[in-house]
């Protein structure tokens, strides 16, 4: 018998841990490197929020990040991104 999975959708998937509010969440954020690798240390380790993409957009600018997301030790989000202005 063959199992049907149902992906979601990366945006989807930050876009909805995002808008929890969660106030155990902590995000780490990584420029991207030429080799699409995160450049270390982190650029910034904040509070989650929900306008977090538009903040970042306005305050670092576009470009491509690596972000990940921690609820306490607990890892829920790690993916790249794109931000456009």
């Amino acid at each position: 018998m063959d199992k049907c999975h149902t992906t979601t959708d990366v945006w989807e998937r930050l876009m909805s841990i995002l808008s929890q509010k969660n106030t155990d969440d902590i995000i780490y954020v990584y420029r991207l490197g030429k080799d699409q690798r995160p450049v270390k240390p982190h650029l910034l380790k904040c509070d989650v929020f929900e306008d977090f993409l538009d903040w970042l957009r306005d305050y670092y600018g576009s470009g491509r990040y690596h972000l990940l997301i921690r609820r306490g030790r607990v890892m829920v989000f790690s993916g790249n991104i794109a931000i456009e202005s």
